[in-house]
């Protein structure tokens, strides 16, 4: 699901994460916003409730790396039927520093989807500078079967200014 090599994580890393919600730990499993991050599609960030107008927010310092492209692993993607069983986005309100900036469209796909973006952030020699946030907001969902929960595996930055 994910590549080995040089990245924007080779000098770009994400400070904080937080969501507006998430669901109760259940089983041993937790559903915590940091889960969206950690490059394990096994552990995922899943909503209370629909998910509609539910959010994730990523701050980056002033100085990180610039962003652009996102690639979002959506869903429950363990396996098939947890996949279908639970919620998944639609569409995504992507903010740039709490300003609307991009509409994010899904397939209703297991496979990782690629969104280009501009070039969002400062960049490196930018220490000083205010942090940055890109917030992702669920608009619209593809229901689950069985669950209301809305869920999203994972969420990849790519960028510039590294090497």
């Amino acid at each position: 699901l994910y590549w080995e090599g040089c990245s924007w994580y080779c000098g770009g890393k994400v400070d904080t994460i937080m969501a507006s919600s998430y669901h109760n730990p259940e089983n041993n499993n937790t559903y915590n916003a940091v889960n969206a991050h950690d490059f394990n599609h096994k552990t995922v960030w899943a909503t209370n409730g629909s998910g509609i107008g539910e959010y994730i927010v990523f701050s980056f310092a002033g100085s990180c790396p610039r962003i652009t492209s996102v690639a979002i692993l959506n869903g429950h993607v363990n396996s098939e039927q947890s996949w279908r069983n639970n919620s998944r986005v639609k569409f995504l309100l992507l903010y740039y520093n709490d300003q609307p900036y991009k509409m994010l469209e899904f397939q209703d796909s297991r496979s990782l989807q690629f969104f280009d973006l501009d070039t969002l952030g400062n960049g490196p020699g930018h220490d000083g500078y205010p942090n940055w946030t890109l917030k992702f907001e669920i608009k619209e969902v593809y229901p689950g079967q069985k669950y209301e929960d809305c869920v999203i595996a994972d969420f990849i930055f790519d960028g510039i200014d590294n090497h």
